[in-house]
């Protein structure tokens, strides 16, 4: 039992006092991100017992970004994100026709990031961001203009908090929480608008180049 207590004890000295340089002033760095929200679902709708209706999905996303830092602990960073939703709605039984709908999404965001002064090789870290959205959204249901039924695009706010294990002084291991929120006009038709709030779990890798 001591000899266990000895090494968790020396686990954690390691782990949170050793001390790393990465977010310094003239530092680059290289990051990309998925979103924990991607799946593959299965849905199966019944009317007595029977199935009529079974519905597939299939979702994911990621985001690769680079920024410098104008000081230490602070960053401006540019990062692209896209994401891609594929929803079938197969027919059984007495159902009507198959249908699919789906949906891309790319953003570019100008960002603002701080990492936490922290020693050691856990950080915690900030970001605040506003950019450009462009939606789409096909359907097998629309039989013209390549199965178009929405093109939007608008601004996007984000916000996130997240925190950076490293591994080394030149790689980091991220997770955290984004919350998006999206306004957006239709461009075939500029009555239609939406709004869109996104909050989602993302795991990613950040690499830090020296000067």
């Amino acid at each position: 039992m001591k000899l266990i207590t000895i090494f968790a004890i020396l686990f954690f000295q390691i782990l949170f006092t050793a001390c790393y340089s990465q977010t310094k002033k003239g530092t680059f760095l290289l990051a990309g991100k998925t979103d924990l929200n991607f799946l593959f679902s299965k849905t199966s709708i019944s009317m007595d017992s029977v199935v009529t209706n079974q519905s597939k999905d299939n979702q994911f996303g990621f985001n690769l970004g680079v920024g410098y830092f104008l000081a230490d602990h602070f960053a401006i960073a540019l990062s692209g994100a896209y994401s891609y939703t594929d929803n079938k709605f197969a027919p059984v039984n007495y159902s009507p026709a198959a249908t699919e709908t789906i949906t891309t999404t790319l953003a570019v965001i100008p960002q603002l990031i701080y990492y936490f002064p922290l020693e050691g090789r856990v950080k915690p870290s900030l970001t605040f961001g506003a950019g450009y959205t462009w939606l789409k959204e096909r359907s097998s249901t629309v039989l013209t203009n390549n199965n178009l039924v929405y093109s939007l695009a608008g601004t996007s706010f984000n916000g996130a908090a997240g925190i950076s294990y490293f591994i080394t002084k030149w790689v980091a291991f991220d997770l955290g929480f984004q919350y998006s929120h999206n306004r957006f006009k239709d461009k075939l038709n500029p009555r239609v608008s939406r709004k869109q709030n996104i909050v989602a779990a993302t795991l990613g890798v950040t690499i830090f180049i020296f000067k």
